[in-house]
């Protein structure tokens, strides 16, 4: 994938030298986690998820690693480059072992990797998500964008509550993390809960009743940011 991606790459490049914005969108992270025997670099015969996952891993570890030397070779290094996911996917620690039915921490748990000039070394501390990329660009490009929908903030803003949202559409869970505290609603079972994800990482124990009121109308009107937002994109506004 990625050589053929750089293939494209060079002759877009050659035709329009000006900057790009490029997505490689990759599945070989991607459920059933199945890999022709040649590329088992971890587990030659994989015996579970868990063993075919890691053989994945493996190969993306690389391409990652090939992507930068390509990079490099054309005097690209300080491009700005995000590595991300759309979702994670839970294995089992807390029952679900399959994308539509998970909607606890681990199937949302994401790696988010930039690199770019000037950039120092550091780990984020907080909650983010994705809808925090597109004002991190902009804020990173010095681009004061104006009469923007995004209910993300730039991960370099100072003047921020460091809250990060969680969607699960297959079981209609939308949830609303502000350590050490997430919220989560079901719009399935239009129930409400709250845990201490810190002290309770498995989230057993829903503490919706020990939280002030303030609280929970903070969360409640996250959500509803989120479902207006969502109404003014299926409005083409």
């Amino acid at each position: 994938v990625i050589t053929k991606f750089f293939n494209y790459f060079d002759s877009y490049i050659n035709k329009k030298p000006n900057p790009v914005l490029s997505t490689i969108v990759t599945v070989q992270s991607h459920f059933p986690f199945n890999l022709p025997r040649n590329m088992r670099q971890v587990w030659p015969e994989p015996k579970n998820m868990k063993q075919r996952y890691a053989n994945c891993l493996k190969n993306i570890d690389d391409a990652i690693k090939l992507f930068y030397q390509k990079l490099e070779e054309r005097g690209l290094s300080d491009s700005i480059v995000i590595i991300t996911a759309d979702h994670a996917f839970p294995m089992g620690d807390q029952g679900p072992s399959n994308l539509e039915a998970g909607y606890f921490e681990e199937s949302y748990r994401i790696p988010f990797i930039m690199t770019g000039p000037t950039m120092t070394p550091q780990q984020l501390k907080g909650s983010y998500s994705q809808v925090d990329i597109a004002p991190t660009i902009l804020d990173l490009l010095n681009i004061k964008a104006i009469n923007t929908s995004f209910v993300g903030n730039s991960i370099f803003s100072k003047n921020q509550s460091l809250v990060a949202l969680q969607i699960q559409p297959y079981e209609k869970q939308i949830g609303v993390v502000n350590l050490p505290y997430k919220y989560r609603y079901s719009a399935k079972n239009n129930k409400e809960y709250v845990f201490n994800i810190e002290q309770d990482p498995l989230e057993n124990n829903n503490i919706i009743a020990t939280i002030s009121n303030n609280q929970l109308d903070d969360f409640r009107k996250k959500i509803q940011t989120v479902y207006n937002t969502q109404r003014f994109y299926e409005l083409n506004k």
